[in-house]
């Protein structure tokens, strides 16, 4: 087998971002396969079955009645079976994290409609996840901007420090933005 499952965290919520992951594999030969999936308490939540070499089989996250399984790591087994013998393969297998809950985030300082102009300003607040991987920080011009122009980018969560202050985010340069 060459298993992987791609990505290996997803949030199927709808969203259209990372609503599903494809589970693949390589089989040596034509095989009988069966894929179980199950919870971190080893009940059965789905199973999906095939025959061929190659395995590509998208889960969207929902269990064997369709509806959405709850946060939590998943283990996938593959099981494959030679349809002419009946041998069966040492069963593979990996884990997928659900995470439907929203990472937090938010702007302390500067306040919202605070009037900004001619400096650097000190951007401060928070952004964390469960599964956090990157934070993006931009900027638009207008109440309802068209574009977005970044100021930084960080993959490290941003989290209150000990006396519970949020961090610095980055540092926006203002002065080629118009006063108000």
């Amino acid at each position: 087998y060459n298993l992987s499952a791609s990505p290996d965290f997803f949030s199927p919520n709808a969203d259209g971002n990372y609503d599903s992951t494809t589970i693949t594999a390589l089989i040596t030969a034509l095989a009988n396969w069966t894929i179980n999936i199950k919870d971190s308490d080893g009940a059965l939540k789905r199973t999906f079955i095939g025959t061929g070499t190659t395995i590509s089989q998208l889960w969207n996250g929902k269990d064997s009645l369709g509806a959405v399984v709850p946060d939590g790591s998943y283990t996938y087994t593959i099981d494959a079976t030679d349809p002419a013998t009946g041998a069966s393969a040492t069963p593979v297998s990996g884990t997928i994290k659900v995470d439907n809950t929203l990472p937090t985030g938010s702007i302390t300082t500067p306040l919202a409609n605070a009037t900004l102009s001619g400096s650097a300003v000190i951007v401060k607040g928070l952004a964390n996840d469960a599964n956090f991987s990157v934070r993006y920080l931009y900027y638009g011009q207008g109440a309802n901007p068209t574009g977005w122009n970044n100021i930084n980018l960080s993959g490290a969560p941003a989290v209150p420090d000990a006396e519970g202050n949020p961090p610095t985010l980055g540092t926006w340069n203002t002065t080629s933005r118009p006063n108000g």
